[in-house]
């Protein structure tokens, strides 16, 4: 009987070469209006196209983009903006990502069935379960992630547990898949300023983890500073 410990484990393939793999919960904290959210829709069209992203390779497969932010006319001018800078089309609905907008035209049955599903944290989960059958290998993005499972508090650690619970648990069922969602800095102290990220990072990072559970227990935390 073979131990654990004699058994070749390989590394999850990465997503974004040296950044982040399949089967991870990624953060991405900035201040607001920095750019997250354009931030992933560049990720997004890197990934549907296999092509880089600031230099470094990206897998190509589908993405669910989840945005409880954006306008819709917000949402396409950010995609729009990647693909001309890149030269490439914009991203085909649904075969190459799932475009999902909060703010969208609710007659739209997208948009519809997104309201509907987010009312309790089983149903978004169903949600999900649904459109990763449909592309196991979807990369998620969450503008923010907080809103998608609106009855749980990210400030309370139980609710934060059950978050990452829902993830490891689509990830068991779903190993390709991966997750990235945006979180807005807020100041500990609204009397001192926020730490800069270059010249700071250990402060920045506790900016930034302060009541935030989630991101505490998120695997890789990516920053954003203007610059």
């Amino acid at each position: 009987m073979s131990s654990l410990f004699d058994e070749d484990i390989p590394q999850r393939p990465e997503i974004v070469e040296g950044l982040f793999r399949e089967g991870q919960i990624v953060t991405v904290a900035g201040a607001y209006n920095v750019g997250k959210s354009p931030l992933l829709a560049q990720i997004a069209v890197c990934a549907v196209n296999g092509i880089p992203w600031c230099g470094r390779k990206v897998a190509p497969r589908h993405v669910i983009h989840v945005d409880f932010e954006s306008s819709l006319p917000g949402f396409v001018h950010n995609y729009r903006n990647t693909c001309k800078a890149n030269r490439i089309d914009p991203p085909k609905t649904p075969k190459d990502i799932d475009a999902l907008i909060f703010n969208g035209n609710i007659t739209d049955p997208t948009t519809a069935e997104l309201h509907k599903v987010i009312k309790t944290a089983a149903t978004t989960q169903e949600y999900l379960i649904k459109l990763l059958k449909r592309n196991p290998d979807s990369l998620i993005l969450l503008d923010p992630a907080e809103m998608l499972f609106p009855t749980l508090s990210i400030s309370k650690p139980s609710d934060a547990l059950k978050i990452v619970s829902i993830w490891r648990s689509l990830f068991a069922a779903f190993p390709r898949a991966a997750v990235m969602g945006t979180y807005n800095m807020r100041k500990m102290d609204p009397k001192a300023p926020v730490p800069d990220l270059i010249e700071d990072p250990h402060g920045w990072l506790r900016e930034i983890s302060g009541s935030n559970n989630l991101l505490n227990r998120s695997d890789i935390r990516i920053g954003m500073a203007r610059r």
